[in-house]
């Protein structure tokens, strides 16, 4: 058990307990007894913080640590590694776009994914339940649990494109490869005779290809605008239902299944990458493509645009702000960065579509620029297309669009764990045992979410919910985040929790990054993003002025979140009317509202006995005069009938929880009590707890 200080100030005639832990509790005076034999005290905030603690035998850890490192690696590689990186970096001056790439990532993204991590790791927590650290902010995990909600409802719809097209691979010859179906329209034109209808009069705006039409006129059946939804594509919602039943089978043990999952989805889809690969350079035309995807234009960074690029990249092909390394490693017993497979990753994967590209470019006889795509664009016409001029181009599909499954598929468990992780551990007693009713319920909810996306029109809001919602509001996240474990928890105690845990406290590169280098990145990288906002488009379509608001809805009410839980955490804290007038005429009572909301709650720490022992006996401590000790975690804590809750105090703090504070706003509840009568039931609580002892 952790040991107790016992103070006694003779000036004030006040004792004073504090724990091992830097934690300050109640002055005594008046308590009638001696109370050093209160080392067996076993209160109602103790059981109470038992009883809510999401740790303990009932969580789940990795069973090892090759699990939790394909899962972190799934869960960052997703589907815009391979769509969204080749694309901004061959227009951000091709190689030249990889140097500030990797100064972003060395500067601020290694640093918060680790700060996350260690987060996650130590308190082995969910997304909301983890805010114990500052229960002012706990609107930070419901604000991320809202954005995954968005999120894995298009994306999952975007999974689904990728099974349709896995299915109709399954033929001998690819129905997007040649015109004559029923979807095809009197403009499509083959690849192979592209160079000879732009050579002619006909007009090139007017030409399609036929896996653009199959993309837009089969799969998609789109309709004019947004503002005409359609009918439902029920091969899509099939598949649809065949993701999200996958993802629930994979999930339904938590991650005891999804670690076995996650190892075979995400070895298997590097293995289909390097076969891609290697068919891709053997291609006729595929250096031609690697050379414009890799030629250095320095020139390039010398605008702010390709900095401001490269920043949003890094923090969104990380996935930072969105729960699921506190998650991910809220399980785990040795926090592994994999920031720097999530970085290969892309790189790699820009050879295997560059190759391709390079190739389709000299089939048609154009230039490379000319064939190249960026978003799901690139990976369902522009892509695709290209695998269908290739012998043997059925078996390459199937490879091609089984891996973009499997790459979404990872990510997809980490997010929908994610969720359901902040769910449970915010009502564990109630939920845990009900796991698989709870992952059940959020993969049917969102499923159903996400049938609006999958009618006619719902290519439109797909597109709308991917330009608003990922990447402004998961950079706020994180710049949120960062501030209040750095600035309002302290490094210093940050970097003691981290001691206790790996054995080692953050070097110079951490202080450094955390505390400067970081909180500017995400600054500029929001400032960035504001400046350079383009209203969003779908190819030549433009969206009307409405639409535009229900996006920015989407980006900004999630965020609103932190504000709005923050001020209902505040009006609990002030509690009473007579609290509420202290707010602005009693100093103390204004302390003591503001201790209650920014100081850690009462469950704070190490989830696991174990490791909150070793977080007692490895903290620092408070020196006392007196030496004399007490023996427990806890000393009266909880509701109405009780002291006030004890809250850390940082480390050069004096003020204390007085038993003044507890009589006197006892009395005002309660008007009818004489100040007396106050420090008599005061009293004889802390007389009740000793005799249960």
């Amino acid at each position: 058990m952790a040991e107790f200080s016992f103070e006694k100030d003779s000036h004030r005639n006040v004792a004073t307990i504090t724990n091992g832990v830097d934690y300050q509790f109640v002055n005594c005076r008046e308590a009638g007894r001696d109370i050093s034999h209160w080392d067996k005290v076993d209160t109602q905030a103790e059981r109470r913080r038992r009883r809510h603690s999401s740790g303990g035998a009932d969580r789940e850890t990795w069973t090892r640590k090759v699990e939790y490192f394909f899962a972190g690696l799934g869960y960052a590689v997703g589907l815009g590694n391979i769509w969204r990186f080749p694309y901004l970096c061959y227009r951000n001056g091709g190689g030249a776009f990889l140097i500030p790439y990797v100064i972003c990532l060395v500067a601020a993204g290694f640093p918060m994914m680790f700060l996350e991590m260690s987060f996650g790791q130590f308190a082995s927590l969910g997304p909301i339940t983890i805010w114990r650290i500052c229960p002012l902010f706990k609107g930070i995990g419901w604000a991320i649990l809202m954005v995954l909600l968005l999120v894995n409802t298009y994306y999952s719809v975007l999974i689904a494109y990728g099974l349709y097209y896995l299915f109709a691979s399954i033929t001998n010859d690819l129905p997007w490869a040649s015109c004559g179906h029923e979807w095809n329209t009197e403009n499509c034109v083959q690849s192979k005779y592209a160079m000879l209808a732009n050579s002619t009069n006909v007009s090139s705006s007017l030409l399609k290809t036929p896996t653009e039409e199959y993309f837009e006129n089969h799969l998609l059946n789109m309709t004019s605008g947004i503002h005409e939804m359609g009918g439902m594509q029920w091969p899509l919602i099939i598949c649809s239902g065949v993701s999200w039943f996958t993802c629930f089978m994979c999930l339904f043990k938590g991650i005891k299944s999804m670690g076995k999952a996650v190892i075979f989805t995400t070895i298997f889809s590097y293995v289909i990458l390097t076969v891609l690969l290697i068919r891709g350079v053997t291609l006729p035309g595929a250096i031609d493509g690697i050379i414009f995807y890799l030629k250095p234009d320095f020139k390039k960074l010398a605008h702010l645009q390709v900095w401001g690029e490269a920043s949003a990249q890094v923090f969104a092909s990380l996935s930072l702000g969105g729960g699921g390394w506190i998650t991910l490693s809220s399980y785990n017993k040795d926090a592994v960065l994999v920031g720097a497979g999530n970085a290969l990753t892309s790189f790699y994967a820009g050879f295997v579509i560059f190759s391709v590209l390079g190739y389709m470019a000299y089939v048609k006889g154009v230039p490379v620029d000319r064939v190249t795509a960026q978003g799901p664009g690139l990976a369902f016409v522009a892509y695709p297309e290209g695998l269908a001029l290739i012998p043997g181009a059925p078996f390459w599909a199937i490879c091609f669009f089984f891996m973009m499954f499997s790459v979404g598929l990872d990510s997809l468990f980490g997010q929908v764990e994610t969720i359901a992780a902040g769910i449970i551990d915010e009502w564990p007693e109630y939920l845990r045992p009900r796991r698989k009713m709870l992952t059940a319920a959020l993969c049917i909810f969102m499923f159903l979410l996400g049938i609006p996306l999958i009618s006619q029109g719902g290519i439109y809001m797909v597109t709308l919910m991917d330009w608003y919602t990922l990447l402004f509001s998961f950079t706020i996240i994180s710049l949120m985040e960062l501030t209040v474990i750095i600035y309002i928890y302290g490094y210093k105690h940050f970097a003691n929790d981290i001691f206790m845990m790996l054995g080692f406290r953050p070097n110079k590169y951490y202080i450094v990054t955390w505390y400067g280098v970081c909180p500017v990145t995400l600054v500029c990288v929001i400032i960035f993003l504001a400046v350079s906002y383009q209203p969003p488009q779908y190819g030549t379509y433009f969206f009307p002025a409405w639409a535009n608001s229900i996006g920015w809805a989407l980006a900004l009410v999630p965020v609103s979140l932190i504000a709005w839980v923050a001020l209902v955490q505040f009006l609990r804290a002030i509690g009473t009317c007579s609290r509420l007038r202290g707010l602005f005429t009693d100093r103390e009572v204004r302390l003591s509202i503001w201790r209650s909301v920014i100081s850690p709650s009462l469950e704070w720490g190490p989830a696991l006995p174990e490791d909150r022992r070793k977080y007692s006996s490895t903290s620092e401590r408070k020196a006392h005069p007196s030496g004399d000790t007490l023996g427990d975690d806890d000393v009266f804590s909880g509701g109405a009938a009780e002291l006030v809750d004890f809250k850390p105090l940082s480390e050069d703090s004096n003020r204390l929880v007085h038993f003044e504070d507890e009589t006197h706003h006892r009395k005002e509840s309660k008007g009818s009590q004489k100040d007396e009568e106050a420090k008599e039931e005061v009293k004889e609580e802390l007389l009740k707890a000793d005799e249960k002892a």
